[in-house]
Order: structure tokens, then sequence, then C-alpha cells
């Protein structure tokens, strides 16, 4: 797959998988389960990131943190 991409010029690493899987949801031309198996792939891939105002970034999770590495440090 990589020398056939490279045969035609293209970097794998600038493919960005969401552009082709929205790309494809969007194409009337494809397939009706080719369009719905992109969409669920969107949305699993949408679902699995975590969201910014999730309680990872709070101030009480950074202090837990914190605190964890600093009792492994102890230890």
């Amino acid at each position: 797959m990589r020398r056939a991409l490279a045969e035609i010029g293209v970097d794998p690493a600038l493919i960005d998988p969401r552009r082709v899987l929205a790309s494809i949801a969007v194409n009337r031309s494809m397939p009706p389960t080719a369009r719905v198996a992109a969409c669920k792939a969107l949305l699993g891939q949408r679902d699995q990131e975590p969201a910014e105002d999730s309680a990872a970034g709070s101030d009480v999770a950074q202090r837990a943190i914190r605190l964890m590495a600093a009792a492994r440090k102890a230890h």
C-alpha cells in the first residue's frame, strides 16, 4: 500500500482518515451502506475523543495527578 501511494506521489502521513470518511458520508454517488458505515465510524471516533470540558482537565484532577506523582516518588 505504501509503495502504491508513493508511486502516485501521496504521502500517507498527510492523509486524514476523518476527512476521507466525511467525504464518503456526503457523497451521494457512494452506496448507501458505505455512507452509513462512514457515518458510524465518524460517530464512534467522536465518542472516543475526550470532551473539552471533561473533568480530566479540571483543577481537582490536576491536583490529584500531582499528589499521585508525589506519592510515587516517596516510595
